[in-house]
């Protein structure tokens, strides 16, 4: 039944990858939450709800702590998938890539700031829980994506039946 998505992988040199791209990134920027999955150093998965920012480069940032599971991971094991949900649309966005961890102080703070203020769009708390944890010292870690897949369940209920269920199933590749 997979075969029936409408299901697109465009290339760089595809024409509709620009638009498309920054559609998805703009959808990403309305919706800053999503759960990162990890690889433990045992080899099992790890999901981890985070706030996340995205940068001119569409590089996709987030804050941690030294001593959370998700950065013994991320420390072992680069390679990350990262998912946020709309729920009104029932639109989800997926992101393959891997991390590398900010060094400089000036810039895990700058990547706070904007995780803060992704954080206030969402609730009225305004910070994120990583600050309310007792786990270590700061840091921000960098996603470089390398797949890009957006899919939108849109169609609550399909009077032509569950081949019309899916409207998009994009995916974008993003090093040749």
């Amino acid at each position: 039944m997979l075969n029936n998505f409408t299901h697109q992988i465009l290339k760089r040199d595809d024409k509709a990858f620009p638009a498309r791209k920054s559609q998805i990134i703009e959808f990403m920027r309305q919706n800053p939450v999503g759960v990162l999955s990890s690889i433990t150093p045992d080899g099992e998965p790890h999901g981890s709800v985070i706030y996340f920012a995205i940068d001119r480069d569409q590089n996709i940032a987030f804050i941690t702590k030294t001593k959370t599971r998700k950065y013994q991971n991320l420390q072992q094991h680069p390679k990350v998938t990262l998912t946020c949900f709309e729920a009104s649309t029932q639109t989800t966005v997926t992101v393959v890539g891997k991390v590398e961890e900010v060094k400089e102080s000036f810039d895990i703070n700058a990547i706070a700031g904007a995780i803060v203020s992704a954080s206030l769009k969402t609730t009225d708390d305004g910070v994120p829980p990583i600050t309310k944890l007792k786990a270590g010292d700061f840091t921000a870690f960098v996603i470089r994506p390398e797949q890009l897949h957006m899919v939108a369940y849109n169609h609550a209920e399909s009077k032509k039946g569950y081949d019309e269920l899916f409207e998009t199933m994009e995916s974008f590749e993003l090093h040749p």
